[in-house]
């Protein structure tokens, strides 16, 4: 399965992300926003890309684009994120994931409103238990659901496996 993703942000976390991208199966980058138009042609020519955007509601109502990953300053991050899932969008946005609890909650409102793929990634891959996020996203897959991935230590990782 393909998924053609955009990016907001343009710096080294996006670059380190793209890099990890070409080792996933299904990974296409399709689009790049800058809040410049020249970086945002330069970042996508530089990856691949065939979109630029200077314009994020461009880029959330583009048709091409299943999934974004947010990687703009943190304040942006939950104004950003709800804008890309009312255009439709899987959201992946780097942490922080909100400001404050009220933009948390707004953002999980629209996620499950939208049907969207809302995840806040962290640095669990190495634990023995990551194989859970695969069958966790396998699940949430086949019931339409919106997850919310908040763990980032190994006693979060126990209490994901215990199911609470």
């Amino acid at each position: 399965m393909k998924i053609n993703f955009g990016v907001i942000g343009t710096n080294v976390i996006t670059e380190r992300f793209l890099e990890a991208g070409k080792d996933a199966e299904g990974f296409c980058l399709r689009g790049v926003y800058s809040r410049s138009r020249e970086k945002a042609v330069d970042f996508a020519r530089k990856h691949g890309a065939d979109l630029a955007f200077d314009s994020l509601e461009d880029m959330a109502s583009c048709k091409e684009i299943d999934a974004v990953y947010v990687a703009s300053p943190n304040s942006l991050h939950a104004s950003q994120s709800i804008q890309m899932l009312k255009g439709g969008k899987h959201v992946l946005c780097e942490k922080s994931i909100a400001s404050n609890q009220r933009e948390f909650e707004e953002m999980k409102k629209v996620a499950l409103e939208k049907g969207g793929f809302y995840w806040k990634p962290c640095a669990v891959c190495t634990l023995p238990d990551f194989r859970l996020y695969g069958r966790t996203c396998i699940s949430w897959e086949k019931s339409g659901g919106c997850l919310f991935n908040t763990v980032s230590t190994p006693e979060d990782m126990t209490t994901l496996r215990k199911g609470s």
